[in-house]
């Protein structure tokens, strides 16, 4: 057999890790760019020489689960010696990952031992095996009875020496939360404010509802169904000219074209100079009523939230009056 020569042989420094550092992953493989692109298709080069090799001294093993023959590399085995293609550990194994069990038995039929770690690393992928790994250590504590502190907006956990009221703070070691939090109300760290100081995640969250649907009474938006633009009107009349040529009334909302839609006072219908500002208040103030009782109701449920954050917030514009 003729031997192929794998073509790059210039070391590079691994990537950053963490998710905090996503612009120097970016720069990273930006400047690394070739040399990567070169070892990934020398390694499907080394990995297609070694089949060919084990094809050709017949030394292909068969999976203990699809039968299918595969090298000796690519394969995982329990404590028992079962041999299975890395393809098959990883579905095998898939159920007992979501159910977050720490040990991962062999799945040959009859067979009660489990994968070792260094086997189970060979099929899972960096980030699965970082969470397996995670899931190993709570465990171990848990079964050692220690009393862990945890994070409130991750999974981590770990032993503190200190008490809550010694150190208030506490700093997730995840690389992906990172948070601190305080240890006696597990809200976000507030140092130097007391827990009672602080508005808690209900109360926020109440308290953006109900902004919400008050600024969207206050707010109306353009008839034009491809613009779509949120405005409010500060002084002027009522005829309402947007930016892309719709025109509408502010006080009912409507298309119109032109003043013939208006009436003088007191002649019923829209008429085109009043005060909006009490008219725009009573709206926000019963806004801010309904929401809060709404809220309530739902037992601060997010579906009641996500209504309250349809439209309105930053892409809101003054309106342009004709006057």
């Amino acid at each position: 057999m003729k031997k192929r020569k794998l073509q790059n042989t210039r070391p590079h420094e691994d990537p950053p890790v963490g998710v905090d550092d996503d612009f120097e992953q970016e720069l990273f493989f930006a400047n690394n760019e070739k040399t990567l692109i070169q070892e990934s298709e020398d390694a499907k080069l080394a990995e297609q020489i070694n089949q060919e090799e084990y094809e050709t001294s017949g030394q292909l093993i068969e999976c203990g689960c699809c039968y299918e023959e595969v090298a000796f590399e690519k394969m995982a085995q329990c404590d028992d010696g079962h041999l299975f293609c890395l393809g098959c550990c990883v579905s095998g194994t898939s159920a007992s990952l979501g159910a977050g069990k720490v040990t991962l038995n062999c799945f040959s039929p009859g067979c009660k031992f489990p994968f070792a770690r260094p086997e189970i690393k060979k099929f899972l992928d960096a980030k699965t095996f970082e969470y397996f790994e995670q899931r190993c250590q709570q465990e171990a504590l848990l079964q050692a009875e220690v009393e862990l502190e945890r994070c409130p907006f991750c999974d981590f956990a770990v032993e503190m020496d200190a008490s809550p009221e010694e150190c208030r703070v506490f700093q997730c070691m995840n690389a992906a939360c990172g948070k601190e939090s305080c240890r006696l109300c597990h809200e976000e760290a507030h140092i130097p404010l007391r827990c009672d100081e602080v508005e808690k995640k209900g109360e926020r969250d109440k308290r953006v509802f109900v902004e919400d649907a008050m600024t969207q009474a206050l707010v109306r938006v353009c008839n034009n169904r491809r613009c779509k633009k949120p405005f409010f009107k500060e002084e002027g009349c009522n005829h309402i000219k947007c930016s892309c040529g719709t025109e509408m009334c502010y006080l009912c909302r409507k298309t119109i074209k032109g003043y013939n839609h208006f009436r003088p006072a007191g002649g019923g219908g829209c008429v085109l100079h009043d005060d909006t500002k009490k008219q725009d208040a009573a709206l926000v103030k019963e806004a801010m009523k309904r929401a809060a009782d709404d809220y309530d109701d739902q037992g601060g449920s997010k579906e009641g939230q996500q209504e309250g954050e349809k439209g309105g917030g930053d892409n809101t514009r003054q309106a342009s009056s004709t006057q």
